[in-house]
C-alpha cells in the first residue's frame, strides 16, 4: 500500500514515503507488532506537553463501534509507519467515563466513530485538522499525516485542565491524624488530585464554517477526479471534457447576460464598457454611411 501511495505523490513525497517503507522493512519484527498507544485524556495531554511541536495523530473511538474494530489493524499499521517519522499515534476511548473520555470527545465535537484528528503546532500556535473521507486505509492515513493535511481547514484549540479535590474518606482521615503526629504533609498522604482534561475549540464564524465545508468538498472532489483518472483513463478524459465544455458554456452565458444588462463582462472594467460602446456606435455609423453610399450609387 505504501508503494501505491508513493506513485500518487510528488517526487519529494515519493522519496519520503519510499524511505519510510524501507525502514519498515528493515525493522519489520518490531514494526509488525507496533500498535497505536492507548491514551486517556490526561496522558494524551502529557504527551502534548512533553513533545511540543510534535504532530499527534489521534483516533477517537468506542469499543462497541463496528467501524472502529474494522479500522483498528490499519490504524496500528499507520502507527508503525508514522512512529518512524517522529509522529505520535494513539487513541482515546470516548466511552471511558471513568477517565473523562466522554467529556474529552464531546469537547472535540465528535459526533460519530471512528474520528481521526491530527494535532499540530507548539504551545503558542496549536491547531487540529480532521481526517477527511471514508478511506481509512493505511496509505490514506499516512498520506494525510505526512502532508495531505496541509490544505485542509484547521481549528485552533486550547487544553483545559481541571483538578478535582479527592473526597475525604477513612484513609484520608487516618493520613491527616498521622500527619498531626509526624508533621508530614497530609495532602501527600491523602493522595494526589485527579486531573480532568478537556479540549476547548476556538470559535469560528458562520462564514468560516461554510468556507471550511466548501474547501473540504472541493478537495474531496479533486481527489476523486485524480483517482478516477489514474484508475480509468477513459473516465478521466470524459470528466475533463465535461468540465471543459461546462466551463466554456458558463463563460459564453456570463458574457451574453453581462452584455444584455450593460454591465462589465468577464475581465472588463466600467471604463472598458464605455470604450466598447463608443466603438460600437462608431462602427454602426460607418456601416450606415456605407449602406447609404451604396444606395446612392444604385
Amino acid at each position: 500500500s505504501l508503494l501505491l501511495l508513493a506513485c500518487s505523490m510528488s517526487r519529494e513525497r515519493k522519496l519520503s514515503v519510499l524511505l519510510v517503507a524501507f525502514l519498515v522493512l528493515v525493522t519489520l519484527p518490531s514494526a509488525a507488532t507496533a500498535k497505536a498507544t492507548k491514551w486517556t485524556p490526561d496522558t494524551f495531554h502529557d504527551s502534548l506537553q512533553q513533545k511540543p511541536g510534535t504532530a499527534h495523530l489521534l483516533k477517537l473511538y468506542a469499543p462497541w463501534c463496528g467501524h472502529c474494530k474494522k479500522m483498528a489493524p490499519a490504524f496500528d499499521e499507520t502507527a508503525a509507519v508514522l512512529t518512524l517519522k517522529g509522529i505520535q499515534v494513539g487513541k482515546v476511548d470516548c466511552a471511558d467515563k471513568t477517565n473523562g473520555g466522554k467529556q474529552f470527545c464531546a469537547g472535540l465535537g465528535v459526533s460519530g466513530f471512528p474520528s481521526v484528528k491530527l494535532f499540530l503546532g507548539d504551545e503558542k500556535n496549536k491547531s487540529i485538522v480532521d481526517f477527511p473521507g471514508k478511506d481509512r486505509t493505511t496509505a490514506a492515513m499516512v498520506a494525510f499525516a505526512l502532508g495531505g493535511h496541509e490544505r485542509r481547514p484547521r481549528r485552533g484549540y486550547e487544553v483545559v485542565v481541571v483538578e478535582d479535590e479527592k473526597e475525604v474518606g477513612v484513609e484520608d482521615e487516618a493520613a491527616e491524624e498521622k500527619a498531626d503526629e509526624t508533621g508530614e504533609d497530609a495532602a501527600r498522604n491523602a493522595g494526589t488530585k485527579k486531573k480532568k482534561v478537556s479540549i476547548k475549540l476556538t470559535p469560528k464564524t458562520g462564514f468560516e464554517k461554510v468556507k471550511d465545508v466548501a474547501a473540504d468538498i472541493v478537495l474531496d472532489v479533486v481527489a476523486e477526479v485524480f483517482t478516477i483518472a489514474k484508475e480509468t483513463p477513459a473516465g478521466g478524459l470524459a470528466i475533463f471534457a465535461a468540465a471543459f465544455f461546462t466551463a466554456l458554456f458558463g463563460i459564453v452565458i456570463t458574457d451574453s447576460v453581462s452584455e444584455r444588462l450593460g454591465v462589465p463582462r468577464r475581465g472588463e472594467t466600467w471604463e472598458d464598457v464605455s470604450l466598447r460602446r463608443d466603438w460600437e456606435v462608431a462602427r454602426e455609423t460607418v456601416l450606415g454611411k456605407k449602406k447609404a453610399n451604396g444606395k446612392k450609387t444604385e
